[in-house]
Order: structure tokens, then sequence, then C-alpha cells
């Protein structure tokens, strides 16, 4: 089975801390991912707060030292991919 090695610029969902998902890009990886391990990111995405308007339009937030997914036990802050 090949394991998957997450890069910077890899598209990949983001869950934030309300269990919302995002489309994010990685901009950091902390690791080497293994057959039962998936290393912690860095990350950005576009905002989902229509209050946070400039004149690009929505802003983007970051992110980092997101675990993935299987290293998380709760409904968020977690990346898995897309």
């Amino acid at each position: 089975m090949d394991v998957r090695q997450p890069k910077p610029g890899d598209a990949v969902t983001f869950v934030d801390q309300h269990g919302a998902s995002h489309n994010a890009l990685l901009t950091c990886v902390h690791g080497e991912a293994t057959s039962d391990y998936q290393p912690s990111v860095n990350l950005l995405y576009v905002t989902g707060d229509e209050a946070k308007r400039d004149p690009y339009g929505l802003q983007i937030e970051r992110s980092s030292s997101v675990v993935h997914r299987g290293q998380q036990g709760a409904h968020g802050m977690y990346w898995d991919w897309s």
C-alpha cells in the first residue's frame, strides 16, 4: 500500500472549531506520513464569515499545527484529504 505524503500546495478539507468544513491549501507539512500516521500541517482557507471582506473579496484565514482526522478525537480542528 502506498502512503500518501502531503506537501505544500495540496488541496485538503479543513474542519474548523465549529465543525464547519472548508476547502484548504497546505502551506507547510510537519513530518513524514506512514501507513498509520499523517503529519500535522499549516493551511489556509477562505473565511466563511461574510463580515470579513476587503477589496479583494472574502479574506483568507490560516491555521497552524492542524492534526489529521485520524489523530483527532474532537469534532473539529483537523484536516483530511478532499
